[in-house]
């Protein structure tokens, strides 16, 4: 999987209606887009074949959530990945960060709102 134009993927549409056309219902109770991003999200994890992300430019928030929905990711060493809501709001749609980034990494991109290169290497918990 990989993006058409200059980045993998900028995000969210934010102009679109969250509220419309969704595949999956759930009650308003105010978590309709969570249930409706997770659980496409889930829908790439559980595929039977491997789903592979090419990350070039760009892939924030949604999409950096979209890339860790695939069995692999590879970015670029000129791409940028990062999470900037979650300086204020909290937890991602889908929180896969914990358990695929090491517990520094995790907590840098949750709490810090921390931008990666393509180029950077976790480092292995002890």
């Amino acid at each position: 999987m990989r993006g058409a134009g200059p980045c993998f993927s900028s995000g969210y549409d934010l102009k679109s209606d969250l509220g419309a056309n969704q595949p999956y219902f759930t009650p308003n109770v105010g978590l309709q887009w969570a249930r409706h991003v997770s659980e496409g999200w889930m829908s790439l994890w559980d595929l039977a074949k491997p789903v592979i992300a090419m990350i070039h430019g760009y892939a924030m928030a949604g999409g950096l959530e979209l890339a860790g929905a695939c069995d692999l990711a590879y970015a670029a060493a000129s791409a940028r990945l990062s999470h900037p809501v979650l300086r204020f709001a909290g937890l991602p749609d889908f929180a896969w960060f914990p358990a695929l980034l090491s517990a520094r990494h995790a907590m840098e991109l949750h709490v810090a709102g921390r931008e990666y290169g393509g180029v950077e290497r976790q480092p292995r918990d002890s």
